[in-house]
């Protein structure tokens, strides 16, 4: 098995924080041990999904690998991984 770690960014993710409903951005790890590469990115996608909805974020957003690194090992990660770093897209300088 190899290992790998997934560096996503996503957009449009409606959702209430504070309690003010708005479009959010996000970036998240996910670590996902696979046989090669494109087995680990359908898998990482479909835990961020299932993440996301878990939080009622289940469709409107945009989802992207910004990058992808193969590792030697999880020494010292929790896998596969979970939390968000949420940002307001309206405060974004275009």
């Amino acid at each position: 098995m190899r290992f790998f770690r997934f560096y996503f960014h996503g957009e449009k993710a409606h959702l209430a924080l504070d309690g003010m409903p708005q479009d959010y951005g996000f970036y998240t790890h996910r670590f996902v041990e696979a046989e090669d590469e494109a087995t680990a990115e359908q898998v990482a996608f479909e835990i961020v999904r299932r993440q996301l909805a878990d939080r009622g974020i289940e469709r409107g957003y945009a989802l992207e690998v910004e990058e992808l690194a193969e590792l030697e090992s999880f020494e010292g990660v929790s896998v596969p991984g979970e939390g968000f770093t949420f940002y307001p897209e309206d405060r974004v300088k275009q």
